[in-house]
């Protein structure tokens, strides 16, 4: 039974891993590349069977960019000066401004891989590997009793 566990932890980090490659290739937004590059998977709780995708504290303004800012992030409200009468934008000074809306690529890139059937197979495979080593154990078993 000792050949399930990282059997498991292997199933999760390949999830993870293609889970990265597809946010990377086709759901982040590119403008400088510095988000794409960021973007890993933290494989620092995979002990207790957790593998985690997301961004480091390289890219600041992944949080934004993914949750949305303004009326369509957290707050819910426009975004105003806090010290000044306006906001300098490449598009002017302005009292107020709505936010930038989210983009979440991380969930789009976990739904892709799913509704793609990559999980399926992961699973197949999987269990190819613990039935193949359950019979082992077993195997080992049965020899006691010969």
């Amino acid at each position: 039974m000792d050949h399930i566990n990282p059997e498991i932890k292997k199933l999760l980090l390949r999830s993870a891993h293609q889970i990265e490659a597809i946010a990377k290739k086709k759901t982040a937004p590119r403008r400088t590349g510095q988000l794409i590059d960021d973007i890993n998977v933290d494989r620092s709780n995979i002990n207790r069977m957790e593998a985690a995708v997301g961004n480091t504290t390289h890219a600041p303004y992944a949080e934004p960019v993914h949750e949305g800012t303004g009326i369509y992030g957290k707050s819910k409200k426009p975004i105003t000066p806090k010290h000044k009468k306006g906001l300098r934008t490449p598009y002017g000074v302005f009292k107020s401004v709505l936010g930038q809306k989210a983009n979440p690529y991380l969930e789009n890139a976990a739904k892709e891989y799913l509704n793609s059937g990559a999980l399926d197979a992961a699973i197949k495979s999987f269990g190819g590997k613990i039935s193949q080593s359950l019979a082992a154990e077993f195997r080992k078993l049965f020899e006691k009793f010969k």
